[in-house]
């Protein structure tokens, strides 16, 4: 017995420090406090009746009975009232994390096929969550209740690793490493509204500036181009670069651009530019491989990159200097930021998993496995409950990732 209860005195241990990885929610009103208080005291009930109606009650209060289950398990209780706990706080974690559906053709794939795949190389939410845009060789949109896809345009042999929604939800502007022109179409008829012309090679990266005004695209011509997006006119173009620029993000105020390079090792960098001089204002210096995917943090105080070298990396906004390094242990091919800027997803490369991360304290929160390829594309929902990932076999998983 005492093996047993050391055991399950571990279990508790580890799924304390899985809980603890998330904030408390919010506190309860004192009459549901007193309910709770009350469930949990049953939880040691002498009565196997009044135990068991304790945990499906405490199990249908969902999220919020969290804080008091985890003090429970962390607590030195009878080690038998812990487990309880700990089974109904599994159960309660089950249902707010995890899957919720696969789409694309390959959403029945358990494993690798022999054979390539057709890749979906980004992925967005739309504004009201109805739907998910995801870009390959074509630009497709999913519908998220049923799991079908609903429209598909612009089909083009190749990778389409350019995606970026407008704030407000209208707009869609995509980019295609095959083809040199941007195209900005309406959500979610994905009528064409406006294209850029002006790269002499296919386009990498895309982006919107938080008022819709104007756009920003990287491409293989090794160059930053700036568009006017009423008109699509030309604006500005950033030159100069060792490699090639292959991601880019508008600060939130619109004033500056984040860019993430690839090609020589000496440009495996992340660059700031101000918008409105064209003046490089900083080189963030650290990566080993290409940065795939940038972001503005915090307001912009903060920046993310992450790179194929294996880390999400922070770095101070205003100096430079690197704040944070994340090892998702494998290639990461892109990264999102959680809407309140407190959490970050990865998309590995070579281990096909999906990582949910801490920024505030560099933890790795959760790992969502179902990906038989490798994960190319991830996006958080606008109310930070959801997250999206494609893959390299036309695949698109919803993911719930509770409060």
């Amino acid at each position: 017995m005492p093996a047993v209860r050391r055991a399950c005195g571990a279990l508790c241990l580890a799924l304390v420090a899985c809980l603890a990885l998330r904030p408390p929610l919010g506190r309860t009103d004192e009459g549901r406090a007193g309910e709770v208080e009350k469930l949990i005291e049953q939880l040691g009930d002498d009565d196997l009746a009044k135990r068991k109606a304790a945990m499906k009650q405490l199990e249908a209060l969902g999220e919020e009975v969290l804080p008091a289950l985890r003090n429970l398990i962390a607590s030195g209780a009878d080690v038998d009232v812990r487990l309880r706990a700990m089974v109904v706080a599994g159960a309660i974690d089950g249902k707010a994390w995890g899957l919720v559906r696969a789409m694309g053709l390959g959403a029945e794939l358990k494993v690798a096929p022999p054979w390539g795949g057709y890749w979906l190389n980004r992925v967005a939410f739309t504004r009201d969550g109805k739907y998910a845009v995801a870009a390959g060789g074509a630009l497709i949109l999913y519908d998220l209740e049923t799991g079908k896809e609903v429209r598909r345009v612009m089909e083009v042999g190749g990778a389409r690793p350019g995606l970026d929604l407008s704030r407000d939800g209208k707009h869609c502007l995509t980019g295609h490493a095959n083809d040199a022109v941007v195209h900005l179409v309406e959500v979610p008829s994905f009528k064409t509204v406006q294209t850029f012309r002006g790269h002499k090679f296919g386009v990498h990266g895309v982006a919107l500036s938080p008022d819709g005004t104007r756009a920003a695209s990287t491409g293989l011509d090794r160059t930053v181009r700036l568009w006017d997006v009423k008109d699509g006119k030309e604006l500005k173009q950033f030159t100069g670069f060792a490699g090639n620029p292959r991601c880019v993000a508008f600060s939130p105020d619109g004033k500056r651009l984040l860019v993430g390079h690839h090609g020589a090792p000496a440009d495996f960098v992340a660059r700031v530019w101000d918008v409105k001089t064209g003046r490089e204002l900083l080189a963030l210096e650290g990566h080993t491989n290409a940065v795939m995917a940038v972001a503005f943090v915090s307001g912009g105080d903060v920046l993310l990159t992450a790179s194929l070298d294996g880390t999400l990396r922070l770095w101070d906004g205003k100096s430079g200097k690197e704040v944070r390094k994340m090892n998702h242990g494998s290639a990461v091919n892109d990264a999102a930021v959680s809407p309140d800027g407190k959490r970050a997803l990865s998309a590995g490369l070579n281990d096909f998993k999906v990582r949910l991360w801490d920024l505030t304290t560099g933890r790795a929160m959760r790992s969502f496995d179902g990906h038989v390829r490798s994960v190319l594309g991830v996006a958080f929902s606008a109310d930070g409950r959801r997250a999206l990932s494609c893959d390299s076999v036309c695949t698109v998983r919803l993911w719930k990732l509770g409060k």
